[in-house]
């Protein structure tokens, strides 16, 4: 009985149901469920802010290109089994209206990427470019600063050569003279003594250069055999600005002498030394055959560049051995000595004077 009345009842339940409709399975849209029929609810009201709310502001397109037009593939419009009719976006329409380069290309063609990179390559180029430019300009401002420092600077310190008057009395100059006194007394052969050019009264020319260094000069010799070789010994200058301005420098040295006459028995060559031998000179700026110069500016100006330029002021050259000395040294070719030549009482010397 209770299962029959079960069964009574569960079946009594079934045929109360409304009949479900038929379900194809190749619809695409169903039709709509029909609800058993019951009260129907009315929805409860609920609070909400007032009506009147403020318009929203107008709308101002953004300055973008406008979107691409979507499109439905056919495939997927006629499967709509696998879609829920919404089209998928063409991968072809998409590439078309983003263009062959991709996204962000130009109206040349040129991608995004190879704009960039010329654009960093151009950037390079203008950094490279502005950098020589400062540097050759740094080059050229140089170059003209020294040349105008340089030449203000030997305008303003006399070492401009181009103005010879600026650098007197520094230069390279022949000082001629004439060989005014010879003397013989330290030895007792006066063959054994001799002054170039041998005769009294015979010119005599001497070739020195003289040079600055700081506040002091230096005076050096060409090669010369009648006379000592030297090299930038220092010349005191004395009455500076005056008319008797003059540079005077002196030195020890060793002189050799070929005697003009044999003085062996067997009449073979010989040679004489005499050391500590004084070589001393005085160079006058200002003087001239006694006389103050007033145009030594004028007539360095026109021998400007050139070597060994005549001196146009006086001279004075002196070279003498004293006695205390001793006798000179004296051998043969073969290096005997000859001990027939004694000392004198006097002093050797030779003096050169160009007044």
């Amino acid at each position: 009985m209770r299962g029959r009345y079960a069964c009574h009842s569960y079946g009594g339940s079934w045929s109360s149901m409304a009949p479900m409709p038929p379900i194809a399975e190749d619809e695409v849209v169903g039709r709509p469920m029909v609800l058993p029929r019951g009260p129907l609810r009315i929805p409860q009201k609920t609070r909400r802010g007032p009506m009147n709310r403020p318009a929203p502001p107008p709308y101002v397109p953004a300055p973008h290109p406008s979107p691409p037009l979507y499109m439905e593939d056919k495939d997927t419009m006629s499967d709509s089994s696998s879609t829920s009719g919404i089209g998928s976006l063409k991968l072809e329409n998409y590439q078309k209206w983003q263009g062959e380069s991709g996204p962000g290309d130009g109206g040349d063609g040129r991608s995004l990427k190879g704009r960039q990179w010329f654009g960093s390559r151009l950037g390079r180029w203008l950094r490279f470019g502005f950098l020589a430019l400062m540097a050759v300009g740094i080059v050229v401002g140089l170059a003209v600063g020294l040349t105008f420092g340089l030449r203000d600077k030997f305008s303003s310190d006399g070492s401009n050569g181009t103005d010879s008057s600026s650098l007197y009395p520094v230069g390279s100059y022949s000082f001629e003279s004439t060989l005014q006194n010879i003397s013989t007394a330290c030895t007792s052969r006066s063959s054994t003594w001799r002054c170039y050019p041998y005769s009294q009264g015979s010119n005599a020319t001497f070739f020195w250069s003289i040079s600055r260094s700081g506040s002091s000069y230096n005076v050096s010799s060409s090669e010369n055999p009648f006379a000592p070789s030297f090299t930038n010994k220092t010349a005191t200058l004395l009455d500076e600005g005056r008319p008797t301005e003059r540079l005077s420098f002196a030195f020890d040295t060793s002189r050799t002498i070929i005697p003009s006459e044999p003085i062996t028995p067997t009449n073979r060559a010989a040679k004489c030394t005499y050391s500590s031998t004084l070589f001393q000179a005085t160079i006058w700026t200002r003087r001239s055959g006694g006389r103050e110069l007033s145009d030594v500016d004028d007539l360095l100006k026109t021998k400007a560049g050139k070597k060994f330029v005549a001196w146009p002021g006086d001279v004075q050259v002196l070279q003498m051995r004293p006695y205390k000395a001793g006798a000179p040294n004296c051998e043969d070719t073969d290096g005997n000595k000859i001990t027939d030549i004694q000392g004198g009482y006097g002093d050797c010397s030779c003096e050169y004077s160009s007044f």
